[in-house]
C-alpha cells in the first residue's frame, strides 16, 4: 500500500489533481480559509475507486466532520464529487487557463525548496535576496521568530513545511515581504535558533506548465459546502492499495 498527502488552493470550479496515478481512496479536508458550510461543523469529501461499481457512491460521499451525518452521495453525471482522471492532456492556454501558483485547472505535486533568491540560479524561488538559511527564536511562548531574509510571499507562507536543524515544523503565520524582523514568523511549535535546511511552498501542488502532458489522478468537480471553495486550503490524502 502507498499513501501520500498534499495540499491545494480551492478554485470553486472543476480541478484536476494529476498525482501520477489513479488512487483507490481519497479523503479531502478543508484546513484553512474562511469558507463555511452554513452549519456547525466542517465537511469532508471521501471517494473510493471501487465505488464505481455502486452508482450511489460512485463520485464520493460528503460528510460533516463532527456530526458524521452524510450530506450527499455523489453519482455519475451529477456534476459534483470526484471521478478518476486518466491524464494525457497537453496543456495549452485554452485548457490550462492560469499558470499562476495557487490557481490553474490542472495541478501536479510540487515540493521544491523555496529558500533561494533571484541570483542563485534556482527557479522558482521566494527569497527577496540572500538564501534563507538561519532561524532565530524570538519569543518561545508565542512560537515566533525570524529568518535572516524576507520572503516575497509568492510561494512561502502559512502551510509551508520548514526544516530547522533536522527537525520538521510548519509555518503558521507569515506576511508577504516580511520574515526578517523580530517575531514576524510563527511556527506550529517553538523551534530553537538554528540552521534552516528547507522551506517548501505553502501549497504542495502547482499548475501543470503549458506544453506539458498531464499525468493520471482525479477530477474534483464543483461541490457545495467547504469542499473546493475558492481560496480555501485543502488537505488531500490519497491511498493506493496493493490488491488492485
Amino acid at each position: 500500500m502507498k499513501r501520500f498527502q498534499f495540499t491545494f488552493n480551492g478554485t470553486g470550479a472543476d480541478v484536476y489533481l494529476c498525482l501520477g496515478e489513479i488512487p483507490d481512496h481519497v479523503l479531502i479536508v478543508p484546513i484553512g480559509g474562511s469558507a463555511t458550510t452554513g452549519v456547525t461543523d466542517t465537511a469532508t469529501l471521501e471517494w473510493w475507486r471501487m465505488g464505481g461499481a455502486h452508482n450511489v457512491i460512485s463520485q464520493g460521499q460528503l460528510t460533516y466532520e463532527n456530526t458524521k451525518l452524510s450530506r450527499a452521495n455523489y453519482v455519475i453525471g451529477g456534476g459534483d464529487g470526484i471521478s478518476l482522471y486518466r491524464g494525457g492532456d497537453v496543456m495549452t492556454s485554452s485548457n490550462q487557463t492560469s499558470v499562476t501558483f495557487g490557481e490553474g485547472v490542472y495541478l501536479e505535486p510540487f515540493d521544491m525548496d523555496m529558500r533561494y533568491g533571484p541570483t542563485h540560479g534556482k527557479t522558482p524561488y521566494d527569497s527577496v535576496s540572500a538564501v534563507i538559511n538561519q532561524w532565530t527564536l524570538d519569543t518561545a511562548a508565542n512560537r515566533t521568530g525570524h529568518f535572516n531574509e524576507d520572503v516575497t510571499g509568492t510561494y512561502i507562507g502559512p502551510g509551508s513545511r520548514i526544516i530547522i536543524a533536522g527537525v520538521e515544523y510548519f509555518i503558521h503565520t507569515l506576511t508577504a515581504t516580511e520574515g526578517s524582523g523580530a517575531d514576524e514568523v510563527t511556527l506550529n511549535e517553538a523551534a530553537a535558533t538554528g540552521q534552516i535546511e528547507y522551506i517548501g511552498p505553502k501549497w504542495t501542488t502547482r499548475p501543470v506548465p503549458i506544453g506539458a502532458t498531464t499525468k493520471a489522478g482525479i477530477k474534483l468537480e464543483t461541490v457545495t459546502g467547504d469542499i473546493n471553495t475558492d481560496g480555501e486550503t485543502h488537505l488531500v490524502i490519497a491511498t493506493m492499495f496493493d490488491n488492485r
